[in-house]
């Protein structure tokens, strides 16, 4: 099982990085309210400025990702910068 601190610490980035590749979704800003099953349900999509900070809290992650993947196996480290 994932721990909390982790899902907690990535979490949004998640969220940004789904929201910029499907579009519409379940979350952020509203663009569309529709009732199912006599529920009101909102649709959610990112604006510019949202899609600009979905691909840099990404590229954060991914580096984030790296830095722990070196940590974990320091020979992938030193593999990579030739040493």
């Amino acid at each position: 099982m994932i721990p909390k601190e982790l899902v907690k610490g990535s979490l949004k980035s998640i969220v940004l990085k789904l929201l910029a590749e499907n579009n519409r979704m379940y979350g952020y800003e509203i663009t569309e309210s529709k009732v199912v099953n006599n529920r009101n349900r909102i649709y959610y999509q990112l604006t510019e400025k949202g899609n600009t900070t979905a691909k840099e809290r990404i590229k954060e992650l991914e580096e984030f990702v790296q830095t722990i993947k070196i940590l974990l196996n320091p020979q992938i480290g030193f593999e990579s910068c030739g040493c």
